[in-house]
């Protein structure tokens, strides 16, 4: 059974891209995508991370939460593999038809479509900001019911929260804008959406966003030079340019052992520019823990950071899931 079966609309589903890490397993930046970045980082930057050329944002530890219009004017909400849903009701049903119970999950979306719906100073301002195919705000949802709270802290998943810096009800950290066809709007318009929103923020009900206004430059020269050390020795080892290497298709053992050197090599650099990069910032706007950020670097080249109080809480969460 699908999901598309509770909801037709001309707005499009939000396509799940997900940012690369740096490094980070399974999850770490393909070798041509660090080249690419590094790069850029190197000739657009000046080899710099810092306050005038990389957007920092603080990643929530929440799950995802689309919220917003169609064109004609109709309110949903969206998880990651739902697309836009409508009706009340309607997470329960799926889940109920497919494994026989509704759940905690199901629940929760339930509340916030019913709760959002009715919110008539939210319902104003979507449709004040719409674009001719809708509008859709991508969030990070912070719902206080499914968290574990411990004294004056909330955790969801593997971060601790301040429970004073949310909302009594939910909070939901706003990282992007698109229109009803899933472009995004220009950054401008972004920050004005979130600002406005924030401002609208209750004690129950809280909007806010994690961009960091200021954090110390890094000068990545050391291991940029690294990068193109390391890429040389391989161009001349392989009589070859680096990205025709990782962009040839013959599967030949030769060409395949090539890959897989060069991608550990890259990696190991990958785990060093990522450890440089972890404490960016210090503490998390929402309490001391913080998941990571996600550097913005421009012209489209974006990667996310974890932070090593995360790895680690991670880790023992993850752990905690298999006794």
């Amino acid at each position: 059974m699908k999901f598309s079966k509770y909801y037709f609309t001309e707005v499009v589903d939000t396509p799940r891209k997900g940012i690369p890490h740096m490094f980070s397993g399974e999850y770490s930046m393909t070798p041509l995508e660090f080249i690419k970045t590094i790069r850029y980082i190197k000739s657009n930057n000046g080899g710099m991370i810092g306050p005038s050329n990389t957007k920092v944002t603080e990643k929530a530890d929440g799950f995802s939460l689309i919220i917003g219009l169609d064109k004609d004017d109709r309110f949903f909400v969206e998880s990651s593999h739902s697309g836009p849903v409508f009706d009340e009701g309607e997470f329960r049903k799926y889940t109920i038809n497919k494994t026989g119970k509704t759940s905690k999950f199901s629940e929760c979306y339930e509340d916030i479509l019913k709760k959002l719906k009715s919110n008539s100073k939210l319902q104003k301002y979507l449709k004040s900001i719409k674009t001719d195919s809708g509008i859709k705000i991508q969030t990070e949802a912070l719902y206080i019911p499914i968290g574990e709270i411990s004294g004056s802290s909330i955790r969801f998943v593997a971060t601790n929260y301040d429970i004073d810096r949310l909302g009594s009800w939910a909070s939901f950290i706003i990282f992007n804008v698109l229109d009803g066809n899933g472009e995004q709007l220009d950054e401008d318009t972004i920050l004005n959406i979130k600002k406005e929103l924030h401002s609208m923020s209750t004690d129950e009900l809280k909007f806010d966003y994690g961009d960091v206004d200021s954090y110390q430059s890094i000068d990545m020269s050391s291991e940029i030079d690294e990068v193109d050390s390391l890429i040389s020795e391989f161009e001349l080892e392989y009589h070859n340019k680096i990205d025709d290497i990782i962009n040839n298709s013959d599967r030949s053992k030769v060409v395949v052992d090539q890959k897989k050197n060069i991608k550990q090599s890259l990696l190991s650099l990958q785990k060093k520019i990522s450890n440089k990069l972890s404490n960016i910032i210090t503490n998390g706007k929402f309490g001391d823990e913080y998941e990571g950020v996600i550097l913005d670097v421009g012209n489209g080249f974006k990667f996310k950071i974890i932070s090593d109080r995360f790895k680690e809480a991670k880790k023992q969460y993850n752990t905690s899931k298999t006794k």
